[in-house]
Formats: C-alpha cells, sequence, structure tokens
C-alpha cells in the first residue's frame, strides 16, 4: 500500500514516475486486473497476475 500520513492535506500524487508507467504497461500487455483504489491516505492497488476473466 502506497500511503503517507500527511496526504489527506496534500494534493500530491505518491506515484513512482517510471516505473508507475512500466507496471501499467505490463498489466495492458498480460490483461492482468489491477484494482487502483484512491484512500484518504493514499492509493490500494494489487494485482492479480491471472488473465482478467480466467483461471491461472
Amino acid at each position: 500500500m502506497n500511503q503517507c500520513e500527511s496526504y489527506a492535506n496534500s494534493s500530491k500524487d505518491l506515484g513512482f514516475g517510471i516505473e508507475l508507467k512500466l507496471t501499467k504497461r505490463l498489466i495492458t500487455q498480460y490483461d492482468w486486473s489491477y484494482p487502483n483504489i484512491e484512500t484518504n491516505r493514499g492509493r490500494k492497488v494489487s494485482i492479480d497476475f491471472c488473465h482478467k476473466g480466467g483461471s491461472c
């Protein structure tokens, strides 16, 4: 989980630049599930390495 104690008082994004772009590219390429939920202290994300709607 990517979070920050002062996030609620800030408009800054806690993304990680190139790593985040590469992650999104791989997720799209392999059709993995990638829930990305904004919380009051950052974001909660997970990656399911099985294809969407299919089995591993």
